[in-house]
C-alpha cells in the first residue's frame, strides 16, 4: 500500500490508495505522474539542451506523452532558432513507433528545413505528409512560401503558387501578404501589384498589410503618386489605413520634397484619430532638415512636445545633423547638450555626425573632443566615425595624422570598409604619392575589401595626374571586368591627361566611346575637354563640342566656366568679335560673365595691342549693362591705358583675409575696419620701396583680398568715378587710400 499526499494552498489532503503493482509498474507509474504535473509549465522557457534532453526521456515513457507535448518543445526550439536540433529530434521521433506526429509536427520540420534554404527536403516532408493522408493546410503552404522568400527564388515561388492554386488549395491574408511583400523587395512592383488585382474580391478579401507593402515600395521607388492611389483605393474600398499606411506616405513624401503635402496629409492623419507616434515625427523632421528647412523641423518638434511624445535619439540625431547642414554647428552642440540634459543617450550615429561637421569645418581638435566625450560615454566609434576623422586629416593636409588614424583603427578592433580605404587612397593620390595609395588599393583587395567606383576613379586620377595613362587605361579595363564600370569622372581623368599630354585624336575618340555607352558629361567633363582642344589648336573641334553643349545638355548652359574657356580659345586665336559675341550671348543663357570671363577677354586684348577694344568692353562694364562684376577686372585695363605695367607691383602684393560682411579702407598708409559689405581688391598709393606691414591690418580673417600699390596721382579722377558706379550697383568692391575726393 502507498500513501500519496496531494496538497493545496488551502489544505492537505492525504488519501491511502492500495496499489498492487509489478517491480516494472512504479518507475511507469511515477513517470507517467510526473510528466502531466511537472515536466511541461516551463517548456516555453526551455534552453536547447534541456529540451532535447526532456524530448529524448519523453520518447521512452509508457505511455508516450501526447503529441502536442512534443510539438510545443519543438516550438520552442524553433523560436530560439534551433533548426538543425529539430530535424535531428524529429528524425528520432519518426525511428519511435509510440510517437506518431501530426501536421503540427510537420509544419514545423517544414518551417526548419525553409530557414535552412533546404527546400528540397522541406518538399520531401510535403510529400511525406500527403502520403501518410493529411491534408496540407494554409499554414504549410505559408510556411514554404516564406521558404522561398527567405532563399530569394522569385521565379520558384510563382510557379510554386500557381501550382498550389491550381490544385484547388486555398490561401489567407497572410500567403497573399507574403507574398505581394516578396514581390515589392524583389523589385518585381508591377507583379505584386498584379496579384493584388488578382486576389481582389476573388481569392480573400485585401488586407491593410497588403496595401502597406505596396505603398512603400511605391514611395521607396518615388512613385508617390501610384501610391496615392492605393491609398485612395483603400478609402474607397473602406479599408482603414493605419498609422503605418500614413508613416509610410509622409515617408515618400519627403523623399520627393513635398514638405507641404505632408503636413496636410499629417493633419488628415490626426483628424482620423491615428495618432502619430515618434516614428511620424521622426519622418517629418528629417524631411525639412534634408531641405535645409531646420526652423520648419523645429516646428514640428514643437507639435511633437505638445502631443506628449517623447523625443528619441533618432529625432535629435536628426535635428543636430539638419543644423550641421546648414552649417549651425553652435545650434547643433547646444541641441546636442539638451539631449544629455533631457536623459536621452546619444548613440554612435548621434557623435558620427558631430564628428563629421566639425571635419568638414576643418575643426579638428573639436572633433577628436567629440571622440573624447564619445568614449567616455561608453560609445564606442565605429568605422563611419573614424572614417569622417580620416577625411578631416586629409582636408588640413594632415596625412601623418591620417596615417596614424589609419592604423589604430586595427588596434582599436575597427573593421575597415572601403570608405576608409577609399578617403586614404583618395588622398595619397592628391598629393601625388601614388605608390602609397596603390599599396593601400592592393592591401584591401587582400583582406577581401573589394574597391567600389569611386575608389578606382580616385586612383584613375592619381594615375592620370602622374602621367601613368597606360596603368590608368589598365585599371579601367579591371573595372569592367571587376563589374564596377567607369563613370564620367573616371573618363573624364583620362580625358584630361590625354588632352595635357596632347593625344588629342585619343581623347577625341574617348569622348565618343563614352557618350556611346549612354554616359552623359557633366559641366566639368565639357569644360577639359573644350579647353583642351582649344589649347592644342583645335578650335573647330572646341567650338563643335560647344554647340552640342548648348544644343543637348541645357542644364550646362549656365555654366560660365564652359563659356569662359570657350572665349578665351577665341581670344588665343586672336578672334576677339567671335569672343565678344559669345560674351553677349551668355547672357541670353542666363549665364552672368565673372571676373575671370572678363580678365580673359581684357588681357587678351591689351597682349595683341588691342588698347580700343579694352577700352570700350572697361566702359560697357561701367555702364551698368554687366552686373555683379568684381573690380579686380580692372587691374590689368588700369595697368596697360594708363601707363604700362609699372603700375601694378606684384612684389606689394601681400595676402589679406576678412571677416565676411566687413571691409577694410585705408589712410596714411593704416588699414583699418569698415562697414562696407564687400572688398575683393584695395587699391593703395604708395611708392615702388613702401612694404605693407603686418602691423598695419585691423581684425584682417577669412575674404581673400588682394592688394596693388598704385603710384599716378593723375589716376585719381578716373578711378573715383569706377568706385562710385561699383557702390551703385551695390557692389563696393573698390577702396581708394586718397586723402579726398576727386
Amino acid at each position: 500500500m502507498i500513501t500519496i499526499i496531494f496538497s493545496s494552498s488551502t489544505s492537505f489532503m492525504r488519501y491511502v490508495v492500495p496499489i498492487f503493482f509489478h517491480k516494472n509498474l512504479l518507475p511507469c507509474f511515477c513517470c507517467s505522474f510526473y510528466s502531466t504535473s511537472t515536466l511541461f509549465p516551463q517548456i516555453d522557457n526551455i534552453d536547447r539542451e534541456n529540451a532535447s534532453s526532456l524530448f529524448n526521456r519523453m520518447l521512452h515513457m509508457h505511455p508516450a506523452p501526447p503529441i502536442s507535448q512534443f510539438n510545443k518543445i519543438l516550438a520552442s526550439l524553433v523560436k530560439s532558432n534551433h533548426y538543425p536540433t529539430v530535424v535531428l529530434l524529429c528524425r528520432k521521433m519518426e525511428l519511435n513507433d509510440g510517437v506518431k506526429p501530426n501536421l503540427v509536427t510537420f509544419n514545423i520540420l517544414l518551417n526548419c528545413y525553409s530557414h535552412l534554404g533546404q527546400m528540397s527536403f522541406a518538399f520531401s516532408v510535403l510529400a511525406k505528409i500527403i502520403k501518410i493522408g493529411y491534408h496540407p493546410d494554409v499554414v504549410t503552404f505559408n510556411t514554404l512560401i516564406n521558404g522561398y522568400c527567405l532563399k530569394g527564388e522569385n521565379d520558384e515561388l510563382l510557379r510554386f503558387y500557381d501550382k498550389v492554386v491550381g490544385l484547388g488549395f486555398q490561401l489567407n491574408q497572410i500567403s497573399y501578404g507574403t507574398l505581394i511583400n516578396k514581390l515589392c523587395k524583389g523589385g518585381e512592383t508591377r507583379e505584386a501589384l498584379q496579384l493584388l488585382r488578382q486576389v481582389d474580391g476573388k481569392l480573400v478579401q485585401p488586407h491593410v498589410v497588403m496595401y502597406n507593402v505596396l505603398i512603400d515600395r511605391m514611395c521607396k521607388d518615388k512613385l508617390v503618386n501610384v501610391a496615392f492611389d492605393l491609398y485612395y483605393e483603400m478609402l474607397a474600398k473602406r479599408i482603414s489605413p493605419n498609422v503605418i499606411t500614413y508613416n509610410t506616405l509622409l515617408h515618400g513624401l519627403c523623399i520627393v520634397g513635398q514638405l507641404k503635402d505632408a503636413i496636410s496629409l499629417f493633419k488628415i492623419m490626426v483628424s482620423e484619430n491615428i495618432n502619430p507616434t515618434v516614428y511620424t515625427f521622426n519622418i517629418l523632421v528629417d524631411g525639412f532638415c534634408k531641405e535645409g528647412k531646420v526652423k520648419d523641423a523645429k516646428v514640428v518638434l514643437a507639435v511633437m512636445m505638445k502631443a506628449g511624445v517623447k523625443l528619441n535619439a533618432v529625432t535629435y540625431s536628426t535635428l543636430i545633423r539638419g543644423f550641421c547642414i546648414v552649417g549651425k554647428l553652435k545650434e547643433a552642440v547646444d541641441l546636442f547638450n539638451k539631449m544629455i540634459l533631457g536623459k536621452v543617450n546619444p548613440n554612435v550615429y548621434t557623435f558620427t555626425i558631430l564628428v563629421d561637421a566639425f571635419c568638414k569645418e576643418e575643426k579638428i581638435d573639436k572633433a577628436n573632443y567629440v571622440l573624447n566625450v564619445m568614449m567616455e560615454k561608453d560609445v564606442t566609434p565605429n568605422v563611419i566615425t573614424y572614417s569622417c576623422l580620416l577625411y578631416g586629416y586629409c582636408l588640413v593636409n594632415e596625412v601623418n595624422e591620417a596615417k596614424r588614424i589609419f592604423k589604430s583603427m586595427t588596434q582599436r578592433g575597427v573593421t575597415f570598409d572601403v570608405l576608409s580605404y577609399t578617403i586614404m587612397i583618395s588622398k595619397f593620390c592628391k598629393i601625388k604619392m601614388v605608390d602609397e595609395a596603390r599599396k593601400l588599393f592592393e592591401e584591401m583587395q587582400s583582406k577581401q575589401i573589394f574597391p567600389d567606383v569611386v575608389t578606382y576613379s580616385s586612383l584613375v586620377d592619381g594615375l592620370c595626374k602622374s602621367e601613368r595613362i597606360p596603368n590608368a587605361l589598365k585599371l579601367v579595363d579591371e573595372m569592367h571586368d571587376r563589374g564596377q564600370p567607369p563613370n564620367i569622372f573616371t573618363y573624364s581623368s583620362i580625358l584630361d591627361a590625354l588632352l595635357k599630354k596632347h593625344q588629342v585624336e585619343e581623347a577625341i575618340e574617348l569622348f565618343k566611346e563614352f557618350k556611346d555607352k549612354g554616359i552623359q558629361p557633366n559641366v566639368y567633363t565639357y569644360t577639359i575637354f573644350i579647353d583642351g582642344l582649344c589649347k592644342n589648336g583645335r578650335l573647330e573641334d572646341a567650338w563643335e563640342v560647344f554647340e552640342d553643349l548648348l544644343v543637348n545638355s541645357y542644364n550646362h548652359n549656365r555654366n560660365k566656366y564652359t563659356w569662359t574657356v570657350m572665349i578665351h580659345g577665341f581670344c588665343r586665336k586672336g578672334l576677339f568679335d567671335e569672343a565678344l559675341t559669345l560674351l553677349s550671348n551668355m547672357k541670353d543663357n542666363s549665364c552672368i560673365p565673372d571676373t575671370v570671363t572678363y580678365k580673359t577677354i581684357i588681357s587678351s586684348l591689351l597682349d595683341k595691342g588691342e588698347k580700343d577694344k579694352a577700352r570700350k568692353l572697361c566702359e560697357l562694364i561701367a555702364s551698368g549693362n554687366f552686373t555683379n562684376t568684381n573690380f579686380i577686372v580692372f587691374v590689368s585695363v588700369i595697368s596697360n591705358l594708363f601707363g604700362g605695367s609699372d603700375l601694378i607691383r606684384p612684389e606689394l602684393q601681400y595676402p589679406i583675409h576678412l571677416e565676411f560682411g566687413r571691409v577694410l579702407y585705408g589712410k596714411n598708409g593704416i588699414i583699418s575696419e569698415g562697414v562696407l559689405s564687400e572688398c575683393k581688391l584695395v587699391l593703395m598709393r604708395g611708392g615702388p620701396n613702401e612694404k605693407l606691414g603686418a602691423d598695419k591690418l585691423i581684425n584682417c580673417r577669412r575674404l581673400p583680398l588682394e592688394l596693388v600699390t598704385i603710384d599716378m596721382p593723375q589716376l585719381r579722377r578716373k578711378i573715383w568715378h569706377w568706385s562710385e558706379q561699383f557702390h551703385r550697383w551695390g557692389c563696393p568692391s573698390l577702396l581708394l587710400n586718397i586723402d579726398q575726393g576727386p
